[in-house]
């Protein structure tokens, strides 16, 4: 199963994608594997164009979860970033804002898949 929601901030709307996870060590493998083309594919979606040439992922640590972000020029200005919330969901956002809300709302179950 997969989800797709919009955020509303007063600047934009960000993607936030949600995929079921079946396996969470296959699911982190494929979506570590992703990273060299998620935002790429995501440029469409992204409220600024991606940065060209090589981009890294760090890690982060966003409301208690273990997540991946890529951040462009000022640290806290993250254009994706991801994360697997309650082991059964993976959460990709483009935006911090975007990612914590949905973390807040499906870790809370007022969002189900």
């Amino acid at each position: 199963k997969w989800g797709l929601y919009l955020y509303s901030r007063l600047e934009e709307e960000d993607v936030v994608l949600i995929f079921e996870v079946l396996n969470k060590d296959r699911a982190l493998e494929g979506i570590f594997s992703w990273e060299r083309d998620l935002v790429n594919e995501f440029a469409q979606f992204l409220a600024s164009p991606p940065p060209g040439g090589l981009n890294f992922f760090e890690d982060r640590v966003i409301k208690s979860l273990d997540a991946r972000v890529l951040t462009f020029g000022d640290p806290s200005n993250i254009i994706i970033g991801y994360t697997i919330v309650g082991g059964r969901l993976i959460v990709i956002a483009t935006s911090l804002e975007a990612l914590e809300e949905a973390i807040t709302r499906f870790a809370s179950g007022a969002i189900n898949l």
